[in-house]
């Protein structure tokens, strides 16, 4: 019965050696400051191990934290957020931009069957009247209509581009 006992009693004896092994290995070789002191000779010397008695310590510093790998997680996604927002601010921007070519397209078409409209009315000869907004009528002179079709011309030429 007392057989029965032991190898219990030792995988509970050899686990809580190995607990104390390890917890005194972790501390062992490492410390959380690190000293910065004027040797004899006049260096200046850092060290995580305390100076030798008799030196005069400048400065203690703490260890910074090893990094955290979920603190890179973070660094990590929220760079890809970072870039993804970019690329989405970059295709609301190329639409807008196809938008707005579009749209103007579109003023510049209707500029054209305006324009072309207009020099057809023009080049009909004859002496040409126009109700301007005010109510009066204005007669076109045959100088006056050579000069609206040149203007009409280079109208068509801007506005009616393929």
């Amino acid at each position: 019965m007392t057989h029965a006992k032991t190898p219990e009693f030792a995988c509970i004896l050899l686990l809580g050696v190995s607990l104390m092994l390890a917890g005194t290995a972790s501390t062992a070789g490492s410390t959380d400051k690190i000293y910065k002191w004027v040797d004899q000779n006049g260096s200046i010397q850092y060290s995580q191990l305390p100076p030798p008695t008799g030196s005069e310590v400048l400065e203690v510093r703490k260890v910074p934290p090893p990094a955290d790998e979920a603190a890179a997680e973070r660094a990590r996604i929220q760079q890809e957020t970072e870039a993804f927002d970019e690329r989405m601010e970059e295709r609301k921007e190329a639409a807008a931009k196809a938008e707005q070519r579009a749209e103007n397209r579109k003023i510049r078409q209707e500029n054209c069957t305006t324009a072309r409209r207009n020099l057809a009315e023009l080049q009909q000869g004859g002496i040409k009247r126009y109700r301007l907004p005010d109510g009066t009528v204005l007669r076109l002179t045959e100088e006056d209509r050579q000069k609206r079709i040149a203007e009409t011309e280079a109208e068509i030429a801007e506005n009616c581009k393929n």
